[in-house]
């Protein structure tokens, strides 16, 4: 499968990518990285959109779990529902 962006997950990338861990001022921790996935989740973000996440948190932190993260942003739920919206 592809994996394409939408302009608005482009540029709010840009703008988390611009921060970098710098921006926060401290590398991003387990408690940052439950956060987003639970908003992710609660929103019901497109498969897409969760793996940006994955691949500009995986850059914040060397030890962030990439499967963990993905599971608890519902990623299996979305990839379904991107998988059905195609067909």
């Amino acid at each position: 499968m592809k994996i394409t962006t939408s302009p608005t997950s482009v540029q709010m990338m840009d703008k988390l990518n611009a921060l970098g861990a710098e921006g926060f001022g401290k590398m991003m921790t387990r408690k940052h990285f439950i956060a987003i996935a639970e908003i992710l989740n609660e929103h019901k973000a497109s498969f897409k959109m969760i793996r940006e996440f994955v691949f500009f948190l995986s850059k914040e932190n060397p030890n962030f779990d990439y499967l963990k993260f993905q599971d608890a942003a519902g990623i299996e739920k979305r990839m379904a529902e991107d998988l059905s919206k195609e067909n």
